[in-house]
């Protein structure tokens, strides 16, 4: 007989073992760039862990017929585990039984939540409900309301001969707020694949009804690539050549004979395409294009002759006023004045 570690497993009302990844989660979303606006909503309960103490613990035993122990002494014991071990390594084992002793609890060891058809209320969606509903996504199914019809219809199916659990059982029968999410999230599924041929797959079975036919084949074009010129190819270049040199200190003398050898048919290489003048080796200076040269020869260009606009005459400052102060303005606005310097101001 061997005896596995128990497994407990905790109410989900219970002790909440994820405290301190909760706390570096706020921290971390608090510490955000000060013009983000964060909505705050308003959450009475942010957590369903209330610190209940109830617990499942589940025995596994696993149970040999055939290696009985004669008697209960450490000699025998040793002796019918030696035997087993060695049959379990050539599989020679026969009759093997696996038992599991399940511990439950009472219902008065719950503490701090409702127990009974209000204990419905903090339930997950059920599995098998929930991929109903992604099946339903995919078939078209839009609405919120229409949707819960369809999860009601399956779930009278899935207890056919059985009583319905109560309304209040959100695992069975959620809310409209709980499938609008889960069909959100389905939905972003759909949009979102990694894999671009699963796409392609899925919507030519849909299209054909998923037959398969071997007449017509869908074939799928390359797309071109993108041409790169000297200048970017070079910084590649460069960070290839930085990995060599890394791994020169590395390896042994015996593996980086081929390399030298190849470095050096690939430096005589370069040295003959690069540019030169007068025989030294400079940077080779690309041509820039204007705007004038990038038109084609086939449009000619027509030089275009503006005239120049008519424009007002200056108006008087005095124009359209009266009274005595515009009068002196029109008869002393261009005034010559004369100025006389006396023989008694000291010079400079």
């Amino acid at each position: 007989m061997c005896l596995s570690r128990p497994m407990v497993y905790d109410c989900h009302h219970g002790k909440d073992r994820k405290v301190a990844f909760k706390k570096k989660y706020k921290a971390g979303k608090k510490g955000g760039p000060d013009h983000v606006w964060q909505r705050n909503n308003l959450m009475i309960q942010d957590t369903k862990k209330l610190g209940c103490p109830a617990k499942i613990t589940v025995n596994e035993i696993i149970t040999f017929p055939q290696f009985k122990v004669e008697k209960d002494t450490k000699s025998y014991r040793d002796k019918s585990s030696k035997a087993i071990k060695k049959a379990l390594s050539t599989l020679c084992i026969e009759n093997v039984r696996k038992e599991l002793h399940v511990c439950l609890p009472d219902m008065s060891d719950h503490r701090n939540h409702p127990v009974g058809e209000g204990s419905g209320v903090s339930l997950v969606m059920d599995k098998r409900v929930l991929n109903y509903l992604c099946d339903m996504v995919r078939e078209g199914v839009g609405t919120v309301l229409e949707m819960k019809r369809h999860l009601c219809w399956f779930v009278k199916n899935m207890f056919a001969g059985r009583e319905l659990p109560p309304r209040t059982n959100r695992a069975f029968f959620p809310t409209k707020a709980d499938i609008r999410a889960h069909m959100c999230r389905a939905k972003q599924k759909m949009n979102s694949s990694n894999e671009d041929s699963i796409n392609i797959i899925q919507c030519d079975n849909d299209i054909t009804g998923g037959i398969e036919s071997t007449t017509n084949v869908t074939e799928y074009r390359q797309l071109p690539t993108k041409s790169h010129t000297p200048r970017a190819r070079g910084p590649k270049c460069r960070e290839l050549l930085k990995s060599i040199n890394n791994l020169t200190y590395v390896l042994d003398d015996s593996t980086l004979n081929d390399v030298e050898v190849g470095l050096h048919q690939m430096y005589l290489k370069l040295k003959q395409s690069a540019h030169k003048s007068s025989g030294l080796i400079v940077k080779e200076k690309l041509p820039s294009k204007r705007k004038s040269e990038l038109l084609t020869e086939s449009q000619p260009t027509k030089k275009l002759r503006y005239s120049k606009l008519k424009m007002p005459k200056k108006r008087h400052p005095a124009t359209g006023r009266f009274g005595t102060s515009a009068e002196m303005l029109k008869n002393n606005y261009l005034v010559n004045v004369n100025a006389q310097l006396n023989d008694s101001t000291p010079s400079v």
